[in-house]
């Protein structure tokens, strides 16, 4: 099994040897990027939802007993930004146990369910992370 960074490397290796263009590269990074983004999802998809960040949503909805999904969608979008205060407000680097309460804040939660809806981040550099992740996934669901 060739794996997608050695793809993209070949590749673009075809590129700088003039046997494909920049522009054929590109549509071929996008499939293969398309095909893991799929197999991301589909991993993480719930309750026959469709739509990543939807699922992630709903499933945090559940798990934290909240019925307002836009307040939930709200606490993904300002986690970056909600986890900096909590930190700069709570943690202090000289007590360890500071640090761990830190992370037991609920929007660490929201942070992780952000990322892992890939609204910020579609680069390959975390395919590999994403597929692998996906795969143990779906073995455990039994998919």
């Amino acid at each position: 099994m060739v794996l997608l960074p050695d793809r993209l490397q070949e590749s673009w290796e075809k590129v700088k040897s003039g046997h494909l263009s920049e522009e054929d590269f590109a549509r071929e990074q996008e499939r293969l990027l398309g095909m893991y983004r799929s197999e991301w999802c589909n991993a993480l998809l719930t309750d026959g939802v469709t739509d990543l960040r939807s699922s992630l949503v709903r499933e945090a909805a559940s798990y934290y007993n909240i019925s307002d999904l836009a307040a939930v969608e709200r606490h993904f979008s300002n986690a970056v930004m909600t986890l900096e205060r909590e930190w700069q407000a709570n943690v202090n680097a000289d007590y360890r146990a500071s640090i761990e309460n830190f992370y037991e804040s609920p929007t660490t939660v929201y942070d992780l369910m952000e990322w892992h809806s890939l609204a910020d981040d579609k680069g390959p550099h975390l395919l590999m992370f994403w597929v692998s992740t996906s795969q143990s996934h779906i073995m455990c669901r039994g998919v």
